[in-house]
């Protein structure tokens, strides 16, 4: 049986827990928060939901038009490259055959170009080879037929010492230039830049150079026939 000792001691261990308990019942009453706070912080908490779920949805219609345009892109670049692509192998094929008809027409050219040189190189070998010919003279001559001299001033016969010369050196030197280099040449055309008394004086001089020339024949046939008579004479 227990002591009034150890039954104060319970009594006092129970009281002691019953107000522990009571304390803590009044202070979770008095900490836990109303209904209405409750109540306002979940409708918040819904329309915070709400609105999280519209920028959901706005930023999936976004990324669907954002699919759509990408696609579509995607789709014009294909279309664009495909074309290029297309322009660019035409444009090459083009130019391929217009670079072949070029170097054709260029191999034809040149190969009538070889055909040219071979039978100007021909003629000319046999040019040179030709005994009638001087190829100094006609070296000159081809040279200077591409240069237009001019005729030197006629003469009209006046004693002019000055002028004598003069008419002497540019009738030369128009010979010269045009290739006629041999005397007989320049006397038989010597008398076109005559004229006037000069060319009187040229006429009559060439007239007595005939007459002679045809008396100086006469005169050695008759010798001539003289000589044969005598020789016959002297036979018999």
């Amino acid at each position: 049986m227990a002591s009034n000792s150890e039954v104060v001691a319970r009594a006092e261990e129970q009281g002691h827990g019953r107000d522990e308990q009571y304390t803590h019942a009044k202070r979770s009453k008095s900490n836990c928060p109303s209904t209405d706070a409750l109540e306002t912080q979940i409708v918040g908490l819904v329309e915070a939901v709400s609105r999280m779920e519209s920028t959901l949805s706005d930023v999936a219609d976004r990324l669907d038009c954002i699919e759509a345009n990408y696609g579509e892109i995607t789709q014009a670049t294909k279309s664009i490259i495909h074309e290029f692509q297309k322009s660019f192998k035409e444009d090459l094929s083009f130019l391929t055959l217009e670079f072949c008809n070029l170097c054709s027409f260029l191999e034809h050219e040149l190969r009538a170009i070889c055909t040219e040189v071979a039978d100007v190189r021909t003629e000319w070998a046999s040019y040179k080879t030709s005994p009638n010919v001087d190829l100094t003279a006609t070296s000159s001559t081809s040279t200077l037929s591409a240069i237009q001299v001019p005729k030197p001033a006629t003469y009209n016969g006046t004693r002019n010492a000055i002028e004598v010369e003069n008419f002497l050196f540019g009738l030369e030197q128009y010979f010269e230039a045009n290739g006629a280099r041999d005397d007989a040449t320049k006397i038989a055309n010597a008398p076109i830049f005559l004229r006037d008394a000069a060319q009187l004086w040229w006429r009559h001089a060439q007239m007595h150079e005939r007459i002679h020339a045809r008396s100086y024949a006469h005169t050695l046939a008759r010798k001539h026939t003289c000589m044969d008579a005598s020789t016959h004479k002297h036979e018999r």
